[in-house]
């Protein structure tokens, strides 16, 4: 009988990866604004009436704020030792979450940027829930930033 032990690939922390993030989002988060035609999104804003335009332009900058904000832990979490599922797991889940507020945005793919959202945040966090592991590096790492240095 054989015992196997299931190894955990770690990706070492580097900025070639956090800029890898930042710069998937930012395509993602300009794609999601040039994903329609000018046409399309005066054809829908003409639809859909002022009211409810404000509405859901409001909440598109909403989702972009609360993105950015993610995004920022996502980039802080990476510059920390993780499993490469787990990079990935918070890399898609930034990327979802970037594309998102642009498409509810420009009104024409309003249910398409709100299932992207939602989605990489169900990612993230399900990522954050099962990064038990990373909670103990993080919580050090900060604890030790913390501490006074001793003489």
């Amino acid at each position: 009988m054989s015992s196997h032990v299931a190894e955990t690939v770690v990706v070492a922390p580097s900025r070639a990866l956090r800029m890898a993030v930042l710069c998937a989002c930012t395509a993602a988060a300009v794609a999601g604004l040039l994903g329609a035609s000018p046409a399309a999104t005066l054809a829908a804003v003409g639809q859909a009436g002022a009211d409810l335009v404000m509405l859901l332009r409001f909440m598109a900058a909403m989702k972009a704020l609360t993105a950015v904000a993610l995004l920022v832990v996502v980039v802080w979490r990476l510059g920390m030792p993780a499993p490469a599922w787990l990079t990935v797991a918070y890399g898609v889940a930034a990327v979802l979450m970037s594309a998102a507020p642009g498409m509810i945005f420009q009104m024409v793919h309003v249910a398409t940027g709100a299932v992207l959202f939602h989605a990489g945040l169900l990612t993230l966090l399900v990522a954050a829930w099962a990064d038990r592991g990373g909670r103990s590096l993080v919580a050090a790492r900060v604890m030790a930033r913390r501490r006074p240095a001793s003489a």
